[in-house]
């Protein structure tokens, strides 16, 4: 699988959960925050992979000669979009796992992380759309690929 499959791949995996998030937090049955934080948990180590890997993406797009320095600022731009974004939601589920069910205030909850998933969602639209203009723009495909072990000369 080269790199963009592997991209594209991890987006739709990621938008599924949050429609699956979406769906059992506006449930009319109601949800448990305790399961939810549990799955959200799960949740961030599957961002944590796949901004990891568009880091390396976009760290190699930075190095390369042909990369224009207004993209390198673009680019370097998307990389703190997507750490903040991280940051935020490690601290949501941190400070939600930290209370007993009983004390959650569910709709503050709901309200909290249906906002984190909002941004995540856009944060993915903007540097999706980011990752395949700079690297039609900057690199090829393949040079990249073989730069960052995805294929061997």
């Amino acid at each position: 699988m080269g790199i963009y499959e592997e991209l594209e791949l991890q987006h739709q995996q990621i938008n599924g959960q949050i429609d699956q998030f979406v769906a059992q937090l506006n449930s009319e049955s109601g949800f448990d925050p305790v399961e939810i934080i549990q799955q959200l948990e799960e949740f961030s180590k599957l961002l944590f992979a796949h901004f990891t890997l568009e880091d390396r993406v976009f760290s190699q797009m930075i190095i390369d000669q042909n990369c224009v320095a207004g993209r390198k600022s673009q680019i370097l731009e998307s990389m703190g979009d997507i750490q903040r974004v991280i940051s935020v939601f490690v601290s949501l589920i941190r400070r939600w796992w930290m209370k007993d069910g009983s004390e959650i205030d569910r709709e503050q909850f709901r309200a909290e992380v249906l906002e984190n998933l909002d941004t995540i969602h856009d944060c993915l639209q903007s540097e999706e759309s980011d990752i395949f203009a700079y690297c039609e723009s900057c690199i090829r495909e393949v040079d990249l690929e073989e730069r960052l072990g995805y294929r061997t000369a």
